[in-house]
């Protein structure tokens, strides 16, 4: 496809279309806000103009995060929900086991997925966790990064893992950092479906209500742990009072030990960890690492986090309180409504929105009956016009003969040219036109189109022009029908592109201008994805139409078909009627137009599109 076609290829109304059939969803780009809708099986994507290929790939990201949720049964567990922390818990890990189903399922999502964070990561906006955010957000974090660099291998998000760990211990300590990751690493791994994520969130939530932090250990010479056995601290404290068995403590002392066995505590101890055992946490220095882990640490001590903090151990009554803070929050944490935001914000800065969505497309079911005598009536028609475009094609597609001065092959009869020093007598033969073309032909279905015989010339001329056009090699012909009914907007399908052209006629019993309204522009955007999706290099949609769009769609249709134009894709409006006779008006919407006012026009305008078809192609 070359760069023209592009332009009209990345309109994200196209690509959202294509991508949502795949994923099996319905997808559509309106207004300023991205949203899913469960019960409508619908995406929603904001309306903005694709810039980039990173962009591109994120939207498609972001397509498939959302159609993943619906697929795979994300919402089947939401009734289980007890609490705002358990419903974030639970999001977390949901996120986590639709996303590598989908993977699983389409590898390609992978790239796209990922690279909703590596933009976001890029452009800064989305900044690693600091020591400030509240202790609900610090669970939220841990939780987010672990799963998405542990178990989703983006490992590009290792800074937020390690920014993450930090600012957990930071609130919470590191033997609750510990069990909780040792509990991750046990059922991460098995989340198969929707409840097992669910419980997971419940046994996150019990774990973290039920911990029991370590009683606080003595950091300063002046705390006392028992008001019976309070210990003088000093390096030269002359204290003799022994009633409770207590020794003076100090860097000299020769007393032996009391009947409590209390050991001396000075500012210049050197003796190891103390019966509650002194845990290290993130930023400490390796010598305190040393000393507090020399005995053996397991392996979830090992994988301790590190920050470049050296922030202390949080009290017991701190640990505490961030517990209580973060089972009772009520903030709603959904990582993926952010990147949503950012396509909001994009779509308010967009000064040309799409006003039309993509139709509906209905595959009309082929049914034998009176409508099927057309193809009888057009066959001379039809017949004469493909006589007459044969010669335009071997005409227009002779290899013509040139002559150099200079080849490999010598015309004979220039040989003469040699007497009088003239070098022209190479003969070289010029470069093979080739057809490679695909053609649309849409018909207009609205009420209208049954005043005065117009729906069968209408159809006359469709059917004569698929007719003649599919003979010529190297094109290929399809056909829709706009409005579907006077209910529905939508877009009749009649002829896929390689499809037996007699089966245009046996579904004319859909096309009876049954349309209340010309909704041409929504017409036009089918007609552009379907040429789009053709192999074909030369790109053709020709409208049939006896009056002008419905006014919602005007300025819609004008933008398109001028952005078709300059992405390489040739639009052809060909009216009929009393319409014929505004050529000006006409000339709008359709800047290359041809008008039919009488059906003995018919031939003679239906051979100026087929020729200008293959001349340009």
């Amino acid at each position: 496809m070359n760069k023209q076609t592009q332009l009209i290829q990345n309109a994200l109304p196209l690509i959202a279309a294509g991508l949502g059939d795949k994923l099996g969803v319905k997808v559509t780009v309106s207004g300023n806000q991205a949203y899913a809708d469960e019960e409508l099986n619908v995406i929603n994507i904001p309306d903005f103009a694709i810039t980039s290929k990173e962009q591109k790939n994120a939207v498609f990201g972001y397509l498939s995060h959302e159609a993943a949720h619906f697929k795979f049964e994300s919402f089947k567990a939401s009734h289980r929900i007890s609490s705002q922390a358990v419903h974030n818990y639970w999001n977390i890990f949901e996120d986590m086991r639709i996303e590598m189903a989908m993977i699983e399922k389409m590898v390609g999502t992978k790239v796209w997925i990922n690279q909703i964070w590596i933009n976001r990561q890029n452009e800064g906006q989305r900044l690693p966790i600091t020591e400030d955010a509240t202790p609900s957000n610090a669970v939220f974090e841990l939780l987010l990064m672990t799963c998405r660099v542990k178990y989703r291998q983006q490992t590009h998000l290792q800074p937020y893992l390690d920014a993450a760990e930090g600012v957990f211990c930071y609130h919470f300590g590191l033997k609750l950092y510990r069990e909780l990751m040792t509990l991750l690493e046990q059922k991460l791994p098995r989340i198969a479906t929707s409840d097992d994520a669910c419980d997971l969130a419940e046994e996150v939530n019990d774990l973290m209500l039920n911990f029991q932090p370590e009683e606080d250990e003595s950091d300063s010479t002046d705390s006392s742990d028992d008001e019976d056995e309070q210990q003088p601290q000093g390096g030269s404290s002359d204290s003799s009072d022994d009633e409770d068995g207590q020794q003076p403590q100090g860097g000299s002392s020769d007393s032996s030990d009391d009947e409590d066995e209390q050991q001396p505590q000075g500012g210049s101890s050197d003796s190891s960890d103390d019966e509650d055992g002194q845990q290290h946490m993130p930023g400490r220095s390796n010598e305190t690492s040393e000393k507090n882990g020399g005995s053996g640490e397991s392996a979830s001590e090992a994988s301790s986090p590190s920050t470049s903090s050296s922030t202390a151990q949080p009290s017991s009554a701190q640990i505490k309180a961030a517990i209580e803070a973060a089972a009772n929050s009520v903030e709603q944490f959904d990582d993926m409504s952010a990147f949503a935001c950012t396509l909001e914000q994009l779509a308010e800065k967009n000064p040309e929105q799409h006003t039309v969505a993509l139709p509906e497309v209905n595959d009309v079911e082929p049914m034998l009956g009176p409508h099927c005598a057309i193809e009888k009536v057009v066959n001379a028609t039809s017949n004469q016009l493909t006589a007459k475009l044969m010669s335009v094609v071997e005409h227009d597609m002779r290899v013509l003969c040139k002559t150099k001065t200079s080849g490999l092959l010598l015309n004979s009869k220039l040989l003469c040219r040699h007497a009088v020093h003239d070098p022209r007598m190479f003969k070289q033969k010029s470069k093979k036109r080739q057809i490679d073309t695909v053609v649309e032909v849409c018909l207009d279905n609205s009420g209208s189109m049954t005043n005065k015989g117009l729906m069968t010339t209408a159809k006359n001329a469709q059917v004569a022009l698929v007719k003649a056009l599919i003979r010529i090699n190297g094109v290929s012909v399809s056909a829709s029908a706009f409005p579907k009914n006077r209910k529905s907007d939508g877009v009749e399908n009649l002829l896929n592109e390689g499809e037996n052209v007699q089966k245009l006629a046996m579904r004319y019993h859909k096309v009876e201008g049954l349309g209340k309204s010309t909704p041409t522009a929504q017409a036009m955007w089918h007609c552009v994805r379907t040429v789009l999706s053709s192999n074909k290099s030369n790109k053709v949609i020709i409208v049939i139409t006896d009056g002008y769009p419905n006014r919602g769609e005007q300025e819609e249709l004008t933008r398109l078909v001028l952005r078709a134009t300059y992405s390489g894709i040739t639009v052809i409006g060909v009216a009929i009627g009393e319409i014929a006779s505004s050529k000006s008006e006409f000339y709008q919407y359709f800047p290359n137009a041809l008008f039919i006012q009488d059906i003995r026009e018919l031939k003679q305008e239906l051979f100026k599109v087929a020729k200008n078809i293959l001349v340009t192609s």
